[in-house]
């Protein structure tokens, strides 16, 4: 015999399609250009929020060992695939050939903006003069 819903799990439910939802699409807004949902992007502000949000409600259901935990986890999912990046979820050769270049300028004791073009060649041999500029602000 098949359980029944109560009513209280479907408003939950529902509230949990909701924010999957809102997460899922403040990541798609990101491919999306501003002129034409400038206001929307605002969402992206609260995107740690709605993953906390997803987290929660897959520890709901999975404490009520449903399975409907798999919408949450979809979501956070996606949206980690989509927010990684902005969020520094992960690990890119940018940030580690930024820490290079840091520890180089400790090494030499000296600041950032201190540092030449033949040093920052050292880590990373495409630079152009145009990073010394990114220094220099």
């Amino acid at each position: 015999m098949k359980k029944s819903t109560s009513i209280f799990d479907r408003v939950v439910y529902a509230i949990n399609v909701l924010f999957a939802l809102l997460l899922i699409v403040t990541g798609l807004i990101s491919y999306v250009p501003l002129q034409f949902f400038a206001a929307i992007s605002v969402l992206s502000l609260v995107v740690p929020f709605l993953f906390a949000l997803n987290a929660l409600f897959f520890l709901y259901w999975v404490v009520q060992l449903k399975r409907k935990f798999v919408l949450s986890v979809l979501a956070m999912v996606l949206g980690y695939w989509m927010f990684g990046p902005f969020y520094g979820f992960d690990k890119t050769e940018s940030y580690q050939k930024t820490a290079l270049i840091v520890n180089l300028a400790e090494k030499k004791k000296k600041k950032l903006n201190e540092l030449s073009l033949e040093d920052l060649k050292k880590v990373e041999p495409t630079l152009t003069k145009d990073v010394l500029k990114v220094f220099d602000l």
